[in-house]
């Protein structure tokens, strides 16, 4: 038998426990989900968080640098962007990468319905991080206007999967991730490259000729041969001497260039213009595929584009049902519910799909 004082002490030793276990508990699962990243220590942080992450298939790599106010209309897209993407596929992560002072915000007033996509996809499939100050200090020196925008191809991802999607936050992206993969794979291999990517026929201003020639911004890579040590130090090294801003006056410029110095460029299209955002995958990617195919593979909700801007939204009516049919999953519904950025952005799809008809052909476009 315990004495009263012996067992008034075990009493509270025991609850002391329990709330040093939930205490741990808590911070585990607050690193797996915000996590900054110090200076040098990106490697060892994806080391140490790969070892608990089970091998996803597919991972979106997304980030977003500048003030909270400058870069709103991008973070009011990043839960939607979120959601698509962990609902595209049972073995797909997402990893967003935002600046200091957009990690703490968004990691503070953002917490409930982090919690929620957490209990719904799990703890390992969902990171937010801050950006490696080392990757932030060699972009606004070397990109100066478009630091903020090639941040994201300066980054190693810290979860681990067999591809990585370099994408924008401003995609709600609508194809299954089994056919992202397989498509970007055969692409890759029709190439001859660790990425599926395109050489844009002209530069940013439509100019023809090679001096300021780009790729898309959207990168899908090989993770394992991609972010390869040795390449990957072959890339800094060159980043890190790169001084010709002549040659680089956008972040996709300068993602050419630096895949012409770690891999090489996908050959450069002659008479083949244009995107395949309406045509359907085929089981085999022709000659004309390989150099132009480049699939947004959702609807892209650019806050750059719409009335009054130089560029118009538009989407095809097969994107348009596609977003439909996610929309009406119940995961879906839950979010619209309890989310003012979700429903945003279904009122923003549905606004521009308004031209879409039962009868409409896929490849008809709505334009905002």
């Amino acid at each position: 038998m315990f004495k009263k004082g012996a067992h008034f002490t075990y009493s509270w030793t025991v609850l002391l426990g329990l709330i040093i276990i939930s205490y741990l508990s808590f911070t585990d699962d607050s690193r797996i989900h915000f996590q900054r990243i110090p200076s040098s220590e990106t490697n060892s942080n994806s080391t140490r968080l790969s070892q608990s992450t089970p091998p996803l298939d597919l991972l979106y790599l997304v980030a977003i640098i500048g003030q909270p106010e400058e870069t709103a209309p991008y973070l009011q897209l990043l839960i939607p962007f979120t959601l698509h993407a962990l609902l595209s596929g049972p073995l797909v992560g997402v990893e967003s990468i935002l600046s200091e002072e957009l990690f703490t915000h968004f990691t503070s007033s953002r917490t409930d319905v982090i919690r929620q996509l957490h209990k719904q996809f799990g703890k390992n499939r969902l990171l937010i991080r801050s950006a490696s100050p080392d990757a932030v200090n060699l972009a606004f020196e070397r990109c100066k206007g478009h630091a903020a925008n090639f941040i994201r191809f300066l980054e190693r991802p810290v979860l681990k999967a067999k591809v990585t999607f370099i994408a924008d936050a401003d995609v709600l992206i609508l194809y299954p991730s089994d056919q992202v993969v397989s498509s970007s794979l055969r692409h890759m291999n029709a190439l001859n490259l660790p990425y599926s990517n395109i050489l844009r026929p002209t530069d940013k201003q439509g100019r023809p000729g090679v001096t300021n020639r780009h790729l898309t911004g959207l990168h899908i890579v090989l993770s394992s041969a991609y972010y390869d040590s040795s390449k990957w130090a072959l890339i800094m090294e060159w980043f890190k001497n790169e001084r010709d801003e002549a040659n680089h006056p956008s972040d996709e410029a300068l993602l050419q260039r630096m895949m012409k110095v770690a891999f090489d460029l996908p050959r450069e299209q002659s008479s083949v213009s244009g995107t395949l955002l309406n045509q359907e995958l085929e089981n085999e990617l022709t000659w004309v595929d390989v150099y132009s195919w480049h699939l947004i593979w959702g609807i892209h909700l650019s806050p750059n584009r719409g009335a009054g801007k130089v560029q118009t939204l538009e989407v095809s009516c097969k994107l348009c049902r596609m977003f439909e049919e996610s929309v009406i999953d119940q995961v879906y519904e839950d979010f619209i519910r309890v989310d003012k950025d979700v429903l945003n952005a279904v009122s923003r799809v549905k606004k521009l799909c308004n031209c879409c008809t039962s009868g409409s052909q896929d490849s008809k476009l709505c334009k905002g």
